[in-house]
């Protein structure tokens, strides 16, 4: 099997090396678990990994030349960490690490002392042990800040998915199936029906989909237009709140938030501008809300139905969709926790099945 893989023959040598490891034993019989294979073969590739570097930081270990009686000073351990710590980019390893690799060097000498060449074989044996720590807190809630942060604006996602739409919209012929509109099209296939008609209702379906992104890409340019049209034509001095200056301000900053996001689009992320106007957006539908639903009926009369009407479809439309938001965050961040416990029950079951001495 290893020469069919590597496509050469092992040395008898290595060979032993290998199955010592994967046996957890020096001599005897003993089951070989694929576990336990594994670890030895990923231990070789390790070792193999080492570099030049590395080793010139191995031949200035002194290895005394006793017995092997598993006395801890036959291997300088404070030179074996710092090589450790050279072979994990700085990062500091722990005591308990280094005595991990000299019992593997020990296992593998059996009754003959620790050489250099067993201590290769040891730190292949830890460089390739790798064991996942639980990710903290503040990492997970970067990782979802990220997310949330830097996702692709709005109108540039959509003229994305234009961009690949219209060239077989304007073709008229489309001999094959978008994903977005694939059950629609499954539908179309399942009937007896002739390629020309298909081919039309699939093109109906993609005009379809393509003047639907369209609308979507314009609706809230149209949206804060509209918001300023009603400000400046139903405005009233007799109102006791000022609903048709909110109205004004939110569509201006509105178009104003549009217009950054997109000079922001080519830039791997959004400037402070474009944060600071959507914070100030988001608190809009709150303060119109609470002024719409607190009027009388003497100062909604004062103000205007056409005013008062407006305000409250707008601001009650924009407060569910924020509500809706923040369910759909706190969803994305529900996801991140699970994978995150997912990730470490995987951990615990492989430091489960780990190759120990039986």
């Amino acid at each position: 099997m290893l020469r069919e893989v590597e496509g050469r023959d092992w040395e008898d040598q290595e060979l032993v090396w290998v199955l010592r490891l994967a046996l957890r034993r020096h001599d005897g019989p003993a089951p070989l678990r694929p576990m336990c294979l594994r670890y030895a073969l990923c231990a070789r590739h390790g070792m193999r990994s080492l570099t030049f570097p590395e080793l010139q930081l191995l031949a200035l270990i002194q290895v005394q030349t006793g017995s092997g009686d598993g006395s801890p000073q036959e291997v300088d351990l404070i030179r074996l960490r710092q090589l450790m710590e050279h072979v994990n980019e700085n990062i500091p390893v722990p005591d308990d690490e280094a005595h991990g690799v000299l019992e593997e060097a020990r296992l593998l000498a059996g009754s003959n002392p620790v050489g250099r060449f067993e201590l290769m074989r040891g730190l292949g044996a830890w460089y390739t042990n790798v064991q996942r720590n639980d990710s903290q807190p503040q990492v997970l809630l970067t990782a979802w800040l990220s997310a949330l942060v830097h996702g692709r604006e709005y109108h540039t996602a959509l003229l994305e998915r234009l961009r690949l739409l219209l060239p077989g919209v304007i073709k008229g012929l489309r001999r094959q199936r978008k994903p977005e509109f694939g059950e629609a099209l499954n539908m179309v296939s399942e009937r007896n029906l002739s390629a020309p008609l298909r081919r039309s209702l699939e093109l109906g379906w993609a005009i379809i989909f393509v003047l639907g992104m369209l609308i979507l890409l314009a609706l809230p340019s149209l949206v804060f237009a509209w918001t300023i049209y009603m400000g400046t034509e139903h405005g009233s001095d007799a109102c006791p709140h000022d609903l048709n200056g909110l109205l004004i301000w939110f569509g201006v900053l509105g178009l104003a938030a549009l217009f950054v996001g997109c000079a922001d689009a080519n830039s791997d992320r959004t400037s402070w501008v474009g944060y600071l106007l959507r914070l100030v957006l988001l608190m809009f539908p709150w303060f119109g809300a609470s002024w719409t639903f607190h009027l009388t009926i003497d100062e909604q009369e004062s103000c205007g139905r056409t005013l008062v009407t407006a305000s409250m479809i707008l601001w009650t439309s924009l407060l569910l969709l924020e509500l809706l938001s923040a369910c759909a965050l706190c969803w994305g961040a529900a996801v991140f926790a699970e994978h995150e416990l997912s990730l470490r029950h995987l951990a615990a079951q492989a430091g489960r099945d780990r190759c120990n001495e039986p």
